[in-house]
């Protein structure tokens, strides 16, 4: 071989090198690039999975009612509605929505006469029932309730029937109390016996997950007690009377205030005042409701300042005037001693005045 074929046979050689060196960059480039594909695919398929999961299931149902019925159709009505979207219940702190329609609902809940309830096989004319896509609930035990619950306030009752037998037509059977002392699952047979355990209308946690892992949802968060200018536990302002008999029941007391009537709830140590059917306030001197970031009856005046940055505060209150709405945080002794929502009145400012000088005597 001549030396000038040499150099052209190691030119050709140092060019293969390079062209190999440039191919296997350009390969790994490539194994680069498709690496990088496939982690934004498997993240835009996360983020996808996790907005649909964040999306509350709605579960449409129906109400209706048949036979001599006693039982005011309206205030139960309204008393499922609150009860199947409790956070506390079957909607899992809202990602589940429990939407009523006047067809085509998943299930019905219908107020049925104790001569129908005993009209359908495997029924009793005594007890509520469910049967196919129909939930019965007894209008006699609507109106009093069992034995069992003979020391409860009726209300719990009627929570404990609705997600009781809610949960049958979601594919729940009978449960029982594991040990004495115990709350009761509210799948348990509570109309007919507690056994050694206690009065439970809300689903325990673990019920409550079941439905989650059925459903295919996530518990959401925690709601917080308190919604500064909306709503003080499970009352909101400008719901109707009858919703709040449907999740509070009876009250404790109830009396007139001019042209308004204020309920008390003692075990809640809630005032709620009612005008033309709808509630323009709302009042606590429970410690048991916090606003989200962390202010409730027995916070510190100076807790109110950090935290409620809109709020203007005195000796006496701080107060926050939102879009119609006034709250007002009475303070004692440097400490919030009540909480009250109420939709303003004309003049922002005499609204403000009255209800400071209502905190210097509140208790």
């Amino acid at each position: 071989m001549t030396p000038t074929s040499l150099g052209r046979a190691s030119v050709s050689l140092s060019a293969f090198h390079r062209s190999r060196r440039s191919s296997s960059r350009t390969q790994r480039r490539g194994v680069g690039s498709g690496r990088l594909i496939l982690v934004l695919a498997l993240g835009c398929l996360l983020l996808a999975a996790g907005s649909a999961e964040a999306r509350p299931k709605t579960i449409k149902y129906e109400v209706s009612r048949a036979g001599a019925t006693k039982a005011n159709y309206r205030e139960f009505r309204y008393t499922v509605d609150a009860v199947l979207n409790d956070p506390r219940g079957w909607s899992l702190n809202g990602s589940v929505r429990f939407r009523r329609v006047s067809r085509g609902g998943r299930f019905t809940v219908r107020l049925a006469s104790p001569r129908v309830v005993g009209s359908y096989g495997g029924c009793s004319s005594y007890y509520s029932c469910r049967v196919g896509r129909y939930v019965m609930i007894n209008d006699a035990r609507w109106r009093f309730a069992t034995s069992s619950y003979r020391g409860e306030r009726l209300h719990l009752y009627r929570q404990m029937v609705v997600n009781h037998e809610v949960g049958h037509a979601l594919g729940f059977g009978h449960a029982t109390c594991r040990r004495a002392g115990w709350r009761a699952p509210v799948m348990q047979q509570q109309s007919k016996g507690l056994g050694d355990c206690r009065a439970n209308p809300w689903p325990l946690p673990g019920e409550r997950r079941a439905l989650a892992r059925r459903l295919g949802v996530r518990i959401g968060p925690t709601p917080p007690g308190i919604e500064v200018g909306g709503r003080i536990g499970p009352v909101k302002l400008g719901d109707s009377r009858e919703q709040v008999l449907g999740r509070l029941g009876a009250p404790t007391r109830q009396r007139r205030s001019g042209r308004s009537s204020v309920l008390e709830y003692r075990d809640e140590r809630l005032r709620v005042t009612v005008a033309k059917e709808r509630v323009t306030a709302v009042s606590t001197s429970s410690e048991a409701y916090r606003t989200r970031n962390g202010i409730r009856v027995g916070s510190t005046s100076g807790q109110v300042r950090r935290r409620l940055t809109a709020a203007s505060c005195d000796a006496t209150s701080c107060v926050i005037e939102g879009s119609g709405v006034l709250t007002t945080l009475v303070l004692e002794e440097g400490r919030v001693a009540k909480i009250r929502l109420e939709r303003r009145e004309s003049t922002t400012a005499s609204s403000a005045a009255r209800l400071r000088e209502s905190g210097q005597k509140a208790r």
